[in-house]
């Protein structure tokens, strides 16, 4: 993630276009005429070989080096194969920032061999570093190594170009111009990116930046998003993707973004077969796009299932009030599109508003007689505007309504623009939000231009208004639901991270990349999951001879080699396990030998090994649950829950999350696959076993996170009536370190330290789980310390705000608690914490301490962690804002090293603490005194 030099594309002051002329079709060209009609002010230059005087009026330059002025932005619009040479002389001229339009660099070969020997060789000799070893295979891998090489920040190649309404820029081959609006468009395919601009300017819907990626081999999403977050131009960030790279770094931008803007996603690429180089499947998923789900999921986003959701949901979330609730009340001149609605609003799941009884009265003389005082409501074909502007008022007065969907069909009793424009005019002294559906096409057009021109949403069908509301809803819940709080489950006392990485390595000692039974028996054991007792042995009669005391029924299991490999039966198998089950011991020799039987056939290449013997529970279901870790070549380690029934519904509904997880996720994974609908039918206690399955899936989280060489686990769990889950059959595979999408706790950064008073108090880094005790710590504050933190005098703050200060992404911001043992409740005593920018230059930070534990040195401890951690990150300085008379914290932090110096402008002090040195010049600019 780093936002250096971004500005230029952006906003730049000067821009040579290399490969302009006025042939036709010429991109460059192109670009030198989007970019005079766009009245871009700064000095704009064409470059090209042919001693052209101008182009388009533009005076053009034959070389770089006969430029009046070194540009801010160069923009290259030459043949694939000059690309790399001219990103060179680029960097060696001081230039950092490039747009490649040229496209074909991600698919075409260079000329020959001899052509990247010739490039290697020239930068070898001539500029003193090496190329790979290996020779590129493609140019854009060339292009990016020699960027990295001069810090070129580069855009594409193949991208459309750069849109921005205020700089009045428009540096792109685009076939139209933005109109001025609040959303940033970042895309991936120019030529959708291009019917995104048509589609959005017949809609009068403007953006505040438009570009596309194209093969982003520098500039990509994250770096994006990181720029645009604190924009004040851009509410919401629209992305187009069909491929990432970096997930962890996505994932970090998306969030940070989310918690201030809109932002919304159409991802497109779900199957192999729609993806143009098809990502291979997750072993035991049915397709990987339920990976991509997690991603935007966890990220708190909007995701858009089809290109035809997009204007509708951009017109309603980009022109809309945030909602409050989620309850709709709906009007309309007929029964029939009331109807319409209603039935697409409860499918959805939507909730239809309740009219308070005093509406209801208050409707009575409005509506005609023979209304039949029931929601929703029908003002009937007859209804002039006034009737409907009066509707509409009570109903949006109403307490019990979030949101009002108004309906129009064409009637030749009433006119449908000055319908609207009643319509328009009430609406903008109502309380909640208004949305419209004129539905036809001919005679209702003019009113649906005019709802436009207002900023109001408006719609053909009333199933595309409810669509469109309920994206609304769909984005409220997942707001709501990334800042709850999760259950509190700490397990660290009874984690045995050393016993698991003895298992592993004793699988390892044996040269195996899977573990036997009984090593992942004990890896599961010292994570308390327990394995159903069970006996093994390569020949029956000794197992016959272990039985004695038990008693039917048996389930038999033949050992395999491929048994011990996670994922190893194919759905069309029978017995895909090779087991049986025995009612009588009699039954065993025979039901021996046709398990023999069955592993010649379906696993011919698999060893027998021997079998195992489980009892059974006489009420024990056949149905079982698998839960199982695997890894996403984009995503890496997810865990899944599922029935094992390869079913269409299955496959379509298959939801994954992303590693690590905590209670709350496991939880809704659970809900999201509708595991407790299956424990409700099989178990007794269905709320207990939610709560056990729940715990199974966050410790399987944790055994992953701590030995990150396990590739895949399947874990098989039974349902028993009376006894619920039980835990029957694991394997376990292993593989390379595999980096989570989302870095995990950072267990390892806990330590203790001493007071002046000698109390011992634990620093540890904090958690979502640590809300409840962080809120009591801050209710305990005096108003001056309040005041000291926050710098005004707050005594409440929301849950909203809290989770925010507790659920925090460790990739870019970090906050260290001190924790106090008094009796057997930790207590929060003090925090400290920083946000890092996007480069890593600075990291501001905030400290605040409980009045009981001031002068006693925690502070200083505090501060002293902190500092460690930054430094040893790279940060390059930290910096903060000190109110002039919190005098115990500048004598602190003048102690500890930092430069203090007084804002006249902000009035307030300001502190500085270099940590790295700089080792750029861009760097260097954006450090404090």
């Amino acid at each position: 993630m780093s936002t250096r030099y971004l500005h230029y594309f952006f906003q730049p002051n000067s821009i040579a276009v290399f490969g302009a002329s006025e042939r036709q079709m010429s991109m460059g060209g192109m670009v030198i005429k989007n970019l005079l009609a766009s009245g871009f002010e700064g000095q704009l230059m064409a470059v090209n070989l042919k001693p052209y005087h101008s182009v388009y009026g533009v005076r053009c330059y034959r070389h770089l080096k006969t430029l009046p002025k070194r540009p801010e932005l160069a923009i290259l619009c030459t043949p694939p194969h000059t690309i790399p040479h001219l990103v060179k002389e680029l960097g060696i001229y001081g230039i950092k920032a490039v747009l490649v339009l040229t496209g074909g660099m991600s698919r075409a070969q260079s000329k020959s061999n001899k052509i990247f020997e010739e490039f290697q060789n020239f930068f070898n000799d001539l500029l003193g570093f090496e190329l790979s070893k290996k020779p590129p295979r493609l140019l854009k891998n060339l292009i990016q190594e020699v960027a990295n090489r001069y810090d070129i920040r580069l855009m594409g190649p193949n991208c459309i170009g750069v849109l921005a309404a205020k700089s009045r820029l428009n540096a792109s081959y685009a076939h139209s111009a933005i109109q001025e609006g609040a959303i940033a468009f970042i895309g991936q395919s120019g030529i959708l990116s291009m019917a995104m601009l048509d589609w959005a300017n017949g809609r009068d819907i403007g953006f505040s930046y438009f570009t596309s990626l194209g093969d982003s081999v520098d500039v990509e999403f994250s770096d994006l998003i990181d720029y645009l977050v604190d924009d004040e131009n851009t509410k919401v960030i629209l992305l187009h993707i069909e491929t990432l790279c970096h997930a962890r770094r996505f994932i970090s931008s998306v969030r940070a973004a989310a918690r201030k803007k809109l932002v919304v996603v159409l991802k497109s690429g779900r199957f192999s077969a729609s993806q143009e180089t098809p990502e291979p499947v997750p072993l035991g998923l049915r397709h990987g796009d339920c990976v991509y789900r997690a991603m935007l999921r966890r990220a708190g986003v909007l995701r858009l299932e089809s290109s035809d959701e997009l204007l509708d949901t951009l017109s309603v979330l980009t022109r809309m009030k945030p909602l409050n609730g989620e309850r709709l009340a709906i009007m309309s001149n007929g029964m029939g599109p009331n109807l319409l609605a209603v039935d697409a609003l409860l499918r959805q799941g939507g909730e239809l508003a309740r009219l308070s009884d005093a509406t209801l009265t208050a409707l009575v003389p409005i509506l005609p007689a023979f209304w039949s005082r029931q929601h929703p409501i029908d003002v009937n074909a007859d209804a002039q505007a006034e009737r409907y502007a009066t509707t509409l008022r009570l109903m949006a007065q109403d307490a019990n309504v979030d949101a009002v969907l108004v309906i129009y069909g064409p009637s030749v009793q009433s006119d449908a623009l000055i319908v609207a424009e009643k319509i328009i005019q009430t609406s903008q002294e109502l309380p909640c939000n208004v949305l419209t559906c004129w539905m036809g096409m001919g005679k209702v057009e003019s009113a649906r231009q005019a709802f436009d021109k207002a900023k109001i949403p408006s719609f053909v069908t009333p199933e595309e208004a409810i669509d469109a509301f309920m994206q609304m809803v769909k984005h409220r819940r997942n707001q709501v639901s990334a800042v709850q709080t999760p259950p509190l489950f700490l397990n660290e006392n009874v984690r045995n991270r050393q016993q698991a990485w003895y298992w592993i390595n004793h699988a390892l000692d044996h040269q195996r990349d899977w573990l036997t039974t009984e090593e992942a028996k004990e890896v599961l054991a010292a994570y308390h999951i327990f394995l159903k007792p069970q006996i093994e042995s390569e020949q029956i009669s000794s197992l016959m001879a272990q039985i004695l005391e038990w008693n039917p029924p048996y389930r038999l299991q033949l050992l395999h080699t491929a048994l011990f490999k996670p994922f190893h039966s194919a759905s069309d198998v029978p017995n895909q396990d090779l087991s049986l089950e025995i009612l009588h011991k009699g039954e065993l020799e025979n039901a021996a030998n046709q398990l023999r039987n069955e592993l010649n056939r379906h696993f011919p290449q698999s060893l027998f090994l021997g079998y195992q013997l489980q009892r059974m529970q006489r009420d024990e279901s056949m149905m079982r649950l698998r839960v199982g870790v695997t890894r996403h070549i984009v995503g890496g380690p997810v865990i899944f829950i599922d029935t094992g029934l390869h079913s269409l519904l299955n496959i379509l509904t298959q939801e994954v999350e992303l590693l690590p997880i905590n209670l709350k996720l496991a939880r809704d994974l659970i809900g999201y696959n509708k595991i407790n609908q299956w424990l409700e039918l099989y178990t007794l206690e269905p709320d207990k076993q939610i709560q056990k399955l729940s715990e199974i899936l966050v410790q399987l989280s944790q055994i992953v996170v701590d030995v990150p060489i396990i590739k895949t686990v399947e874990l098989i769990l039974l349902l028993s009536h009376r006894e619920g889950l039980i835990e029957h059959q694991v394997a376990m595979a292993l593989g390379e370190n595999a980096e989570l999408a989302i870095q995990p706790y950072p267990e390892e950064l806990q330590s203790e330290t001493v007071l002046s008073t000698g109390e011992t108090v634990l620093l540890r880094p904090i958690r979502g789980e640590d809300e409840p005790a962080h809120l009591h710590f801050l209710e305990q504050l005096s108003p001056r310390a309040i005041r000291y933190r926050f710098f005004n005098h707050r005594y409440k703050i929301s849950h909203s705000e809290l989770a925010r200060l507790t659920q925090i992404d460790y990739a870019r911001e970090m906050a260290f608690i001190a924790v106090s043992q008094q009796g057997n409740n930790p207590v929060t005593i003090g925090a400290v914490r920083a946000y890092t920018d996007a480069d890593n230059i600075q990291a501001e930070f905030a400290i605040v301490i409980s009045d009981k534990y001031s002068r006693c040195g925690l502070g200083t401890a505090l501060i002293c962690k902190l500092i460690d951690y930054c430094q040893k990150r790279g940060t390059l300085q930290m910096i903060g804002t000190v109110l002039p008379d919190n005098e115990a914290m500048l004598k602190l932090v003048k102690k500890l090293g930092f430069h203090v110096f007084y804002d006249k402008t902000e009035e307030i002090m300001k502190v500085s603490l270099h940590l790295n040195p700089a080792n750029f010049e861009w760097q260097r600019t954006r450090l404090w005194p």
